[in-house]
């Protein structure tokens, strides 16, 4: 199977989808960059919160590595051992 080419495939990203970047990274989609017809502003996972962090991180679809389910965060905080 291969891999996904999201920068082809860039008009079906969304607000809120979740994905694994070519460097490792966890980001959800938050919104459109201004002026700028691919860009995207994103959360970064933080792994040591468990939480996403918003800090006006941008990422291109040619990034975007692989599609991650909707409740990776549930998923994640799940994973916790108390």
């Amino acid at each position: 199977m291969s891999a996904i080419d999201w920068y082809e495939r860039r008009d079906e990203l969304e607000q809120g989808q979740i994905f694994r970047t070519v460097d490792g990274s966890v980001v959800i989609l938050d919104h459109r960059v201004e002026g700028d017809g691919t860009k995207w502003t994103v959360g970064c996972w933080a792994s040591h919160t468990h939480c996403f962090v918003f800090e006006e991180d941008t990422v291109e679809p040619g990034d975007l590595e692989a599609r991650l389910p909707d409740d990776f965060a549930k998923q994640s905080q799940a994973s916790i051992k108390p």
